[in-house]
C-alpha cells in the first residue's frame, strides 16, 4: 500500500471561508475540540471531539462549523482506501488522545521530522478505523440451519488445517454446491469468512499480547510463518511486524 501525504496541519476555525467545496484529494479531518456539519451525495454527520471526517475527492460537501473548531488537517492520496467511512468514531478515545499529544507536541516544537510524525498518526488511525471496523462487523446471516452447522464447523476448526472439502462432504453438499449455498448464507465464499476470522484474530493479538509473530501465526492455523506474514500483508496491505508497530 503506497500512501502519500501532502499536507497535513493544525486548524482553528470559527467559520469556514467556503461551506460548499469539493477537493481534487483525500481530505481526513481530526477533530480536537469543537464540532460541525457535513452534508454531501454520500450522507449528512455531524462531527464532533475526538471524530474524523473524510472528505473524498471530487464530492460536492456542503459544510457548517456549530461550535468554534480546532482540528487536525490531512491532505493525501493512496493507491488503497484508508477509511471506509465518511464519519469515523473511534472507540478507543484514548488512542485519539494520544495522538493529538504527538500532533502538538510537533507542531510545537517545530520538529524536522513533523511531516513524518503526520504521516504516521494517518496511518495509525487508518489502522485503528481498520482493527474498529473488523473487530465489530457483523457477519450477516439468513436462515440455513446446515450453512449454520458449517459456520460452527468452520470456527471449531479455526485453529487447524480447515478442509472446507471435508466440511462440505459433512454438510451433504458438493463442494460447488456448497460454496454458493454459504456465499447466499453469510454474504461471503467460505474461504472468504475463514480468511476473515484468521486476520481478526491476528489482529487481536498483534494488538493486545506480546506474542511472537511465529506464536501469532501458530495461534491462527498457520504452520509456517513465512506464509502467515505474506497472507498477513495481502490481505491488510502490511506486515504483521509493521501493523504491530503503528498500535504500540
Amino acid at each position: 500500500m503506497n500512501v502519500r501525504l501532502l499536507v497535513g496541519t493544525k486548524l482553528y476555525r470559527e467559520k469556514f471561508s467556503m461551506e460548499s467545496f469539493s477537493t481534487k484529494n483525500d481530505l481526513l479531518a481530526l477533530v480536537k475540540s469543537g464540532s460541525f456539519y457535513s452534508q454531501s451525495e454520500l450522507g449528512s454527520y455531524t462531527v464532533t471531539e475526538n471524530q474524523c471526517a473524510l472528505f473524498r475527492r471530487d464530492v460536492q460537501y456542503t459544510r457548517k462549523i456549530i461550535e468554534p473548531l480546532t482540528f487536525y488537517l490531512f491532505r493525501y492520496v493512496s493507491d488503497y482506501e484508508l477509511f471506509s467511512r465518511e464519519h469515523i468514531v473511534f472507540s478507543n478515545t484514548e488512542r485519539i488522545k494520544s495522538s493529538f499529544e504527538i500532533l502538538d507536541m510537533a507542531d510545537r516544537e517545530r520538529l524536522r521530522d513533523r511531516h513524518l510524525c503526520y504521516h504516521h498518526i494517518l496511518t495509525d488511525l487508518s489502522y485503528l478505523h481498520s482493527l474498529e471496523e473488523r473487530s465489530h462487523e457483523p457477519i450477516k446471516f439468513t436462515e440455513d440451519e446446515v450453512m449454520e452447522n458449517a459456520a460452527a464447523m468452520i470456527q471449531q476448526r479455526l485453529l487447524s488445517d480447515v478442509t472446507l472439502s471435508e466440511v462440505a462432504k459433512r454438510s451433504g453438499l458438493s463442494y460447488v454446491q456448497f460454496i454458493r449455498r454459504f456465499k447466499a448464507y453469510s454474504g461471503r465464499t467460505p474461504s472468504e469468512y475463514l480468511n476473515d476470522m484468521r486476520i481478526q484474530r491476528a489482529k487481536t493479538l498483534l494488538s493486545d499480547t506480546g506474542s511472537m509473530i511465529r506464536e501469532v501465526a501458530e495461534a491462527c492455523g498457520f504452520s509456517d510463518e513465512y506464509y502467515f506474514s505474506n497472507f498477513f500483508k495481502k490481505q491488510t496491505g502490511y506486515s504483521p511486524s509493521a501493523f504491530r508497530k503503528t498500535i504500540l
